[in-house]
């Protein structure tokens, strides 16, 4: 099996998933894991604040600001006013979703908190072009965390831990560090997945 690459937004996890497998090294992958769907959100709202006052400035049209955003120039507007995709909204409203406090960066993923920060306090074009790109790229790091830590699972277990000791540090029960290093997804993986992939 090809292990998925690692996109280059996301190079500085690459050790999560070298080296010799560690009890440590699983309960990071795992908390990283655990932390897309909050990165995910993370970078919307990012470029969506950021897209919108670089409309707002004045200094960017919609049709100039959407082939760095690779989208239409409908979807600029869409992005800039917090249009969600019909699959996220359905789920935005299934959920409830009101007013909420901003969305904060996970701890996992610190080294993107310069996403967020203004070039000259003011957002700019490679800005708002960094965000996407690495939204587009969220989904394939998210597939290379999972194998990374099916990977270190197994071999911990082929080590002799026993899936007792493991779950307490994966946050799961002894039969689901079994699925983990089979390679099987819980309905709970699933369903992030679809909100990562339909979000973007």
């Amino acid at each position: 099996m090809d292990r998925t690459p690692l996109p280059d937004t996301f190079d500085w996890l690459a050790p999560l998933g070298t080296g010799e497998p560690t009890v440590s090294q699983a309960k990071d992958l795992t908390r990283a894991l655990k932390d897309v769907p909050t990165l995910m959100k993370w970078l919307r709202d990012t470029r969506r604040d950021t897209t919108r006052a670089l409309l707002d400035s004045g200094t960017v049209t919609r049709k100039e600001l959407a082939p760095h955003m690779e989208v239409s120039v409908q979807r600029v507007s869409d992005i800039a006013s917090g249009h969600l995709t019909s699959a996220a909204l359905a789920r935005a409203k299934k959920a409830g979703a009101g007013a909420q406090a901003p969305t904060q960066l996970p701890e996992s993923f610190g080294p993107l908190a310069s996403l967020a920060e203004l070039d000259e306090g003011l957002p700019s074009i490679p800005q708002v072009k960094k965000l996407t790109r690495t939204l587009k790229d969220a989904p394939a790091a998210q597939k290379w965390l999972r194998e990374s830590r099916e990977r270190v699972t197994r071999a911990l277990l082929d080590a002799g831990h026993t899936a007792e000791e493991l779950a307490p540090h994966l946050g799961v029960g002894r039969q689901r560090v079994y699925d983990i290093a089979g390679g099987h997804q819980s309905a709970k993986d699933l369903a992030r997945k679809a909100r990562a992939t339909d979000a973007s």
